[in-house]
């Protein structure tokens, strides 16, 4: 029997800014930037300056919705595939958010995002099985969501 888990999540949480925030990263990178010209430091002045106009120009963005894929073969989160050999690990985790839901993180081999986190649709998927499931091909390790993720969603971004 082919055993697959599939179901959709998004890898990020979807937050409403209201005009406050876009005003709080304006006045902290004008405030950043002002500092850094007068230590001294016009380069990384312009640099706060282009770092807060980003975030203000991307706070808007809606983040998709993604269809996972777990089988025999390997993860596959959207058109992406990783094969078990790319997995490194994996950690099913508590959502801090909602101490009902939990979330599974792949530490992969890619040199850029190594670490995938889910939420887990506990509708569609039991996080037991799932975990009994992927003892089978991969191995269970103290994964932690990366600190990026973590200020990014306390930021609301």
């Amino acid at each position: 029997m082919i055993e697959m888990f599939s179901w959709r999540a998004r890898e990020f949480e979807n937050f409403e800014k209201t005009n406050d925030w876009f005003w709080a990263v304006g006045l902290f990178a004008l405030a950043g930037a002002g500092l850094a010209i007068w230590r001294g430091s016009v380069s990384f002045g312009i640099v706060i300056l282009l770092a807060g106009f980003v975030m203000i120009v991307f706070g808007n963005v809606k983040h998709p919705e993604h269809s996972i894929l777990i089988n025999e073969d390997g993860l596959m989160v959207d058109e992406n595939k990783f094969l078990w050999k790319d997995v490194l690990g994996f950690a099913i985790i508590n959502d801090p958010k909602d101490a009902f839901n939990k979330k599974v993180i792949f530490e992969t081999n890619r040199p850029v995002t190594p670490k995938i986190c889910l939420p887990i649709d506990r509708l569609v998927v039991n996080p037991d099985v799932l975990k009994r499931f992927l003892l089978q091909h991969s191995t269970e390790g103290d994964i932690r969501e990366s600190l990026a993720k973590t200020i990014s969603e306390r930021c609301r971004f």
